[in-house]
């Protein structure tokens, strides 16, 4: 893909990137929009986990996981 970018001779619309990065910052800066009971600590849940873990790492961490409803977990827990 960037051979044929690169082939092209076109560069990015560097406003619309602008843009849409503004976007992504202000849906990181709403993480109310997940909220959960986190409970009595009894049980362990999977939105927990992931945000100790980013906690523990400082975010400095590579997550990996399989399609489904971790990866979204992960996507809206991992800060």
């Amino acid at each position: 893909m960037v051979a044929i970018v690169r082939e092209i001779g076109e560069t990015p619309n560097q406003d619309a990137q602008a843009a849409w990065w503004k976007q992504i910052d202000e849906w990181r800066g709403n993480r109310g929009l997940f909220p959960y009971d986190k409970g009595d600590g009894s049980i362990i849940k999977p939105q927990t986990v992931i945000e100790t873990l980013y906690e523990v790492t400082h975010g400095d961490a590579f997550i990996n996981s399989d399609v489904g409803q971790l990866q979204m977990f992960a996507s809206q827990y991992y800060k």
